[in-house]
């Protein structure tokens, strides 16, 4: 089922913003785009299941009356002081803060920076009622759309799109780390997409309720790499012709992959929603992030890459997924 999307941003009039880099002000942000809403934006329409204050915690569950799972997604930091860690997490069974279970690997965001110039601070959205991507930039980065190595913290979050009709265990969040909470520029989901081989990702859970998972990553037609390291390309500005879905696919060679003929989990699993590859690459010197196109008639943003030496080719739907 094809659901609208919806596009927030800090500088939107009304938006939550990064000021000191706190967790709480990123928690701000998800409650405001999931939530609640601001300015003339309405919210996703997720809902809070649990939420406290000291320590911070908070726990989302996206929209099950728009097709959702009604997985969680939660966040939680024990302290708030600036550029301290949020730690982030997916849960398929959700009772409380400390119980849980079908848990995806955990992971952090943070501000990268108490300089103003190098907090990331210019945050997006991009979602919809069951799922999302979130990126933030610095204002040091803003004139260029790639981040040269400078901390971009990114994620998704929420339902992917299953190949297996009504898949329970299709829920999860993922960045380039696993499973700790350091942050750091290749540890990003831009950088771990745009620039490197991805390598496992997130772990998903059977579709018949069961616990045992099976380590995920993603493809597409054109292989595993979404950027290209040509420097005659850095100002080629061409016209997007092709685009292909990001394939959540297992990790491990497609030659002896265990789980290639497995009902509840097989190889190839799902689409990873509103993500796609394109057939060209460019636009790395156009001089602003987030950098977006008209492709086919609807609007696209270019993924920036995590690195200065790549051409991105990965581009987000920024109208329906």
């Amino acid at each position: 089922m094809t659901q609208q999307v919806t596009v927030y941003r800090w500088d939107d009039v009304g938006a939550p913003q990064v000021v000191d880099g706190r967790p709480s002000e990123y928690i701000e942000i998800f409650k405001k785009c999931l939530v609640e809403g601001y300015g003339t934006k309405q919210p996703l329409g997720w809902t809070i299941a649990e939420e406290s204050t000291a320590p911070l915690f908070i726990a989302f569950q996206n929209d099950t009356a728009s097709g959702g799972t009604g997985g969680t997604l939660m966040l939680d930091a024990p302290s708030n002081a600036p550029t301290d860690p949020l730690k982030i997490q997916s849960a398929l069974d959700f009772a409380s803060q400390g119980s849980f279970s079908r848990a995806g690997f955990y992971f952090a965001i943070d501000a990268g920076s108490t300089n103003p110039d190098y907090t990331a601070k210019n945050w997006v959205i991009i979602g919809t009622a069951t799922a999302f991507y979130m990126y933030a930039f610095t204002p040091f980065r803003a004139n260029q759309n790639y981040q040269q190595t400078t901390y971009s913290p990114s994620f998704f979050a929420g339902d992917l799109h299953s190949l297996i009709p009504n898949d329970p265990g299709r829920f999860t969040a993922f960045t380039g780390e696993r499973d700790n909470l350091q942050t750091r520029w290749s540890g990003t989901l831009n950088y771990k997409l745009v620039d490197a081989s991805p390598g496992v990702l997130m772990k998903l859970y059977p579709a018949d309720g069961g616990e045992t998972t099976v380590l995920m990553t993603t493809s597409s037609i054109f292989g595993i790499y979404c950027g290209n390291g040509d420097s005659s390309l850095y100002s080629a500005e061409p016209e997007i012709t092709t685009l292909c879905p990001l394939y959540v696919v297992a990790e491990g060679s497609y030659s002896n992959a265990p789980t290639m003929n497995n009902v509840v989990s097989p190889y190839c699993r799902a689409l990873l929603p509103g993500f796609f590859v394109s057939g060209q690459v460019g636009y790395r010197n156009v001089g602003y992030q987030p950098f977006t196109k008209a492709i086919d008639n609807q609007q696209y943003m270019q993924v920036p890459a995590g690195n200065s030496n790549r051409n991105s080719g990965l581009w987000i739907n920024m109208e329906q997924w």
